[in-house]
């Protein structure tokens, strides 16, 4: 074999052994976001959901083709869905968002979230919020 037949081959072995990495890698994600107990999501830049994970669909007892392009304040008690445009303001002011929100679920029950929400940045420009929130229902009845 000549070298630049080797080369070839060497390049092609790495390249295969990197996009082996990436599915991986991928994957680990995927699963991780699937699984985990937390609240994800992905919203666009007017709040509508773009991509939920399972623990959402479970929380509001609805399925993700339900959820996909739904505003998020369509699930908001009304004294949260008011502020609503105050919070995408802050995102597209500061690029983060803290705080609590109540929700209503499919089967009329109330949830209190807590929710840490940044905007993912590309070239300098708003692209997407990535959104993680827990369900502090029941530890705010306790207090």
């Amino acid at each position: 074999m000549d070298q630049d037949t080797l080369a070839e081959r060497r390049e092609n072995d790495d390249r295969l052994a990197a996009e082996n990495a990436q599915r991986a890698s991928e994957g680990r994600y995927r699963d991780l976001f699937n699984n985990t107990s937390e609240i994800l999501f992905i919203h666009d830049l007017d709040g509508r959901f773009l991509e939920v994970n399972p623990a959402i669909t479970r929380l509001l007892g609805y399925p993700t083709e339900a959820l996909i392009h739904r505003n998020i304040a369509d699930f908001m008690v009304p004294r949260y869905r008011e502020r609503f445009p105050a919070y995408l303001s802050l995102l597209r002011e500061k690029h983060q968002a803290k705080g609590v929100m109540s929700v209503v679920a499919n089967d009329g029950s109330v949830h209190l979230l807590a929710y840490d929400n940044s905007v993912y940045m590309e070239n300098g420009e708003p692209q997407y919020v990535r959104g993680l929130a827990r369900d502090i229902t029941d530890q705010a009845r306790v207090e």
